[in-house]
């Protein structure tokens, strides 16, 4: 577990009166518009994280009779006939099938491979249960309308445990399934959707209208940050444990739950039923093409000419740690604080990037302008935005080759081939990951793919 998820947790449980302070009033619009003085004050206690349940009291309010409230049958439960040690793969999976009943919907759905391994992702990035008391709560769900599956006092802060491992299973199904947080029940039983994919709609509440986010911890003296903390530092720490459970799956999964664990018991791994799938020297988001990194499957860059001498550049910056706006001041300063990113890696760290570090479109940037004489400087948000950003054409995605790019509405990477319904890129990903090759579905990239045709173009 990093240091930053060691002392979110910390702040977690750092006594019941910061629980009493979210649980009081904290109020959260999608508008965001200001943070109240409650909020303010909360936020400067150190508490930096809330859960929203969807049918919690909020201000006094019960949103179970509001719009954006449930009611839960008061009855609903679970059996799921498992006996201890009860271990986190065991439990997730229980979790789907409960959602998948809840919603009428085939558990075969639910229950996949990477649906497993995002869940248990999420539920390190979470600590649940690993880092604090709330037994069988991976997720810190901050049920309040059901007191019967909650041991002790309720909770809307989501510090609380369950008082069995179905009680939890339950509790954690309710709110997936509830109007505030149905995203997430609905990309879980999305039977061909991928551990990214589900924890992209984990992180990107707003893009689901009436959803409200998991988790958020804003500069609580900077409103604008509630959503920027959501759509990036929640995303990457998702992703970093991502990253982690694909790598070492056995070990994640295997972890035993409930009263008093903490990371210290685990089952047998021969016990659990999936594994991580594909992962990455880079740490990106699943290489299962064997591509070799260092000299991709498309592109000869002793021979490169127009276009694919993007994607050879880009080459030279492998294995150097993400940096959020790397890239973004432009080339010829840039270039100046890096003249050759050639052994940047062996100096590069996760916490000391170095000179020669950028972000996704930073380093698209620096690749175009080095490859063709140029200096230009883009941001992504689907297109890339700048000058001479219209140079950069849609192309039907599959015709993608070594040195386009392929977007989202905030990540870009060069393309180094496409196989099947896959493809393979070059990017900076994530903070905390290594720039590299990665292999993704070619329907990850809602931005669809782009070409170079501007100076120095295969075109031109």
């Amino acid at each position: 577990m990093n240091m930053q998820r060691r002392l979110r947790h910390l702040k977690r449980m750092c006594g019941s009166s910061f629980v009493l302070a979210m649980a009081c009033c904290l109020v959260f619009t999608q508008s965001v518009a200001a943070i109240s003085p409650d909020q303010k004050r909360t936020l400067d206690s150190g508490v930096y994280y809330f859960n929203y349940d969807a049918s919690s009291s909020v201000c006094g309010s019960t949103a179970a009779g509001g719009a954006g409230g449930i009611k839960t049958p008061a009855a609903s439960s679970w059996n799921s006939g498992a006996q201890p040690p009860y271990y986190m793969e065991q439990y997730i999976i229980e979790v789907l099938k409960d959602v998948a009943t809840k919603k009428n919907i085939p558990v075969e759905r639910a229950v996949t491979q990477e649906h497993v391994v995002a869940m248990v992702a999420w539920a390190y990035a979470e600590g649940g249960n690993l880092t604090n008391t709330g037994a069988f709560n991976l997720w810190n769900s901050g049920l309040t309308s059901r007191p019967d599956l909650v041991d002790g006092a309720t909770s809307a802060s989501g510090v609380q445990a369950y008082k069995s491992f179905d009680a939890g299973v339950e509790a954690n199904a309710i709110v997936m399934t509830g109007s505030n947080q149905n995203r997430i029940g609905t990309i879980i039983t999305t039977a061909d959707s991928t551990a990214e994919q589900v924890l992209h709609e984990i992180a990107y509440y707003d893009e689901t209208p009436g959803n409200l986010a998991w988790a958020w911890g804003p500069n609580p003296n900077d409103a604008g940050a509630v959503l920027q903390f959501n759509h990036n530092d929640y995303i990457n720490s998702l992703l970093g444990d991502l990253n982690t459970t694909r790598k070492d799956y056995a070990h994640q999964a295997s972890v035993q739950i409930g009263p008093g664990e903490r990371e210290t018991h685990y089952v047998d791994a021969t016990t659990l039923k999936f594994n991580g799938g594909s992962s990455t020297a880079s740490g990106g988001l699943g290489n299962s093409s064997g591509t070799n990194c260092a000299t991709g499957g498309s592109v000869n860059c002793a021979s490169a000419v127009g276009d694919s001498k993007i994607l050879c550049e880009a080459r030279k910056y492998e294995g150097i740690y993400y940096l959020y706006a790397g890239g973004h001041q432009g080339y010829s300063a840039f270039i100046a604080g890096c003249p050759d990113p050639t052994g940047a890696k062996d100096t590069s760290a996760a916490g000391n990037q170095g000179p020669c570090a950028t972000d996704c479109s930073g380093l698209v940037s620096v690749a175009v302008d080095k490859a063709f004489g140029l200096n230009y400087m883009w941001v992504v948000h689907t297109t890339m935005n700048g000058a001479g950003g219209e140079f950069w054409q849609s192309i039907p995605i599959a015709q993608a080759q070594g040195g386009d790019i392929v977007t989202t509405p905030e990540h870009v990477e060069i393309v180094d081939h496409v196989s099947g319904d896959s493809i393979v890129t070059f990017g900076s990903h994530h903070t905390g990951t290594k720039t590299g090759i990665v292999t993704s579905s070619l329907n990850n990239w809602s931005g669809g793919a782009w070409r170079w045709t501007g100076p120095g173009s295969s075109g031109n």
